[in-house]
């Protein structure tokens, strides 16, 4: 059974308002919502969005890169040299940023590539 939270019980008012079938998983109720143009925010609301401006998507394509502090600049190596082998170009990489405790042996690097 789904743990009653207030973004559930918003989901479950909001989707009874506009026909939106109701399920028991919380995620697919979240995903469908989503998908009908609401959002969730850091208030505890549900705001529809669906008729705001789009912006034209990035021609970014941005990867966070985390794995354990002693892997994570080989893999990054890695995944730039597959993306740009598939026609991606790099336009940003960080240096390794060691993640704050309790995760203190894990690193992040930060890369950007510009699409096709």
């Amino acid at each position: 059974m789904a743990k009653m939270t207030a973004k559930y019980a918003g989901a479950i008012e909001i989707a009874r308002r506009k026909n939106i079938p109701i399920t028991a998983d919380q995620e697919q109720l979240y995903a469908a919502l989503g998908k009908a143009g609401f959002l969730w925010d850091k208030m505890k609301h549900w705001y529809d969005v669906s008729q705001e401006p789009a912006e034209q998507p990035s021609d970014l394509l941005r990867v966070r890169v985390w794995a354990k502090t002693e892997d994570v600049e080989a893999l990054a190596r890695l995944i730039v040299k597959s993306l740009t082998s598939d026609g991606y170009r790099i336009v940003e990489q960080s240096q390794p940023y060691v993640c704050r405790p309790p995760k203190q042996l894990e690193s992040r690097i930060y890369l950007t590539f510009i699409t096709r």
